[in-house]
């Protein structure tokens, strides 16, 4: 089941889809899956290399901190090597409360949580702050995991990549910052924020630079990331370099319905120039 979460901060923007549904692509099964479709673990299974508290009400000698094993155990006083990985934390505290009763005491209350997370690694590479090997505490989103990492470092990311096993999962990145876009994260995976292909927006406009390019963007719609024309902004005629051509667009006519929207390209270099009206 899909675990919803509060937005977390994500640098770069963040664009409406237009079916309402966020998709992940899965290379190798040919097509697409709903977010909806991946799970998420409900509890936290304890592993090789978490370290767990666990404490005994009345019992102080049967309190602290114990390491589990690379075989999979813990070793507790009286009870030995008890094996636990696996196990979510209320049944490490069932098993150690029955053994405990068994032998040595009479109806102990057990506590046990994990102190230190450090048996589901998740390695984070490419355009985040902080590229980093993280271990799941949890039920986990890749929401969360890039919030972790410092959020990506780059306005022209548009796809996250999931490597899972023998699968790559490839997640857009502008679904991925609204509320139904984000997807699991599980155990072992490897993900990686590639640099992006953009276009650059020069001139007259509230926020010049690189403006991230999505097939089918047109000369509107990146303007409008760019934060729009200034009012000193030169519209009848617009230039854009492409690979050592320059091209000339009417862009009073694009806004008047006369021309159709310009549909730009990777690397295009839009420049708008002063209005000397």
């Amino acid at each position: 089941m899909l675990v919803l979460t509060a937005l977390l901060s994500l640098s770069g923007p963040a664009l409406a889809q237009d079916d309402g549904e966020a998709r992940a692509s899965i290379n190798g099964w040919g097509g697409t899956a709903l977010v909806s479709e991946v799970e998420v673990p409900q509890e936290y299974f304890v592993g090789n290399g978490d370290i767990l508290r666990i404490k005994v009400l009345g019992e102080e000698e049967m309190t602290g901190e114990f390491p589990i094993s690379p075989d999979g155990s813990i070793h507790y006083p009286l009870l030995g090597q008890v094996f636990v990985s696996g196990m979510s934390t209320p049944q490490v505290g069932r098993l150690v409360q029955r053994l405990l009763d068994k032998d040595y005491l009479v109806e102990p209350e057990v506590f046990v949580h994990v102190d230190t997370y450090a048996s589901q690694p998740v390695e984070v590479t490419g355009l985040v702050t902080k590229p980093a090997v993280y271990f799941l505490k949890g039920p986990t989103t890749l929401r969360q995991v890039l919030a972790d990492a410092g959020g990506v470092s780059d306005e022209t990311v548009t796809e996250i990549q999931i490597t899972r096993a023998d699968e790559v999962i490839s997640v857009r990145y502008e679904d991925l910052v609204k509320a139904r876009g984000d997807v699991a994260v599980l155990s072992g995976d490897q993900i990686h924020v590639p640099e992006g292909k953009a276009v650059y927006i020069l001139g007259q406009v509230g926020e010049p630079g690189p403006v991230s390019w999505a097939d089918g963007i047109t000369l509107t719609k990146a303007l409008t990331k760019a934060g729009g024309l200034l009012e000193t902004a030169k519209i009848n005629k617009v230039y854009i370099l492409r690979d050592g051509e320059r091209i000339e667009v009417k862009y009073k006519r694009i806004l008047q319905g006369k021309d159709a929207d310009f549909v730009l390209e990777p690397e295009d270099q839009i420049f708008i120039d002063v209005s000397h009206v």
